[in-house]
């Protein structure tokens, strides 16, 4: 009768030992999101070939997928520079950009008369390692869905605070 005794007592103190071990738990991936502007400065002309405006379509044209879902911000510094920038956003108005997404500002610019500034925001993941069979200890980043939800964020911006526009400028 002892033998059965010794075995359960054996296996409560196995299973109690073991069972109070905390179990190991991968992290999330880290996740950077990254602004990035593109920004036109243009001057207002005066004479009939409007040179700027062209170049303002040019810069609408090749940004067409950002036009269309980031807010614009169109500021100008002077008279001529606020009309360009009224004949811009009725441009933008005809191509289909929501009106809540244009914001206009009369501000001092360092160059040119008008400008549009353009926001986009990038996800960037940390690099996904598989945790296979093979590893001999456990790894704190492991491929999670953390990481695919990430890459497939359409407006990462959303999911923060306001972001400050004090960053630095792109070309586009």
């Amino acid at each position: 009768m002892k033998s059965p005794r010794i075995w359960a007592l054996f296996t409560v103190l196995v299973t109690g030992l073991t069972a109070c071990t905390p179990a190991y738990q991968t992290e999330g991936v880290g996740v950077s999101v990254t602004p990035v502007t593109y920004k036109l400065s243009l001057t207002a002309q005066s004479s009939t070939g409007d040179a700027s405006f062209d170049e303002f379509i040019r810069f609408v044209s090749h940004h067409q997928s950002l036009i269309l879902t980031q807010p614009i911000h169109l500021s100008y510094s002077s008279k001529a520079g606020a009309k360009k920038t009224v004949k811009a956003r009725n441009y933008l108005l005809a191509q289909g950009v929501d009106k809540k997404n244009i914001h206009e500002k009369a501000m001092p610019l360092r160059e040119g008369d008008w400008q549009v500034a353009l926001y986009s925001y990038h996800v960037q993941t940390e690099t996904c390692e598989p945790v296979t069979i093979a590893d001999t200890h456990p790894k704190k980043s492991g491929c999670v869905l953390t990481h695919n939800q990430w890459l497939s964020k359409v407006h990462p911006e959303k999911g923060l605070s306001i972001p400050d526009i004090s960053h630095e400028q792109g070309n586009y």
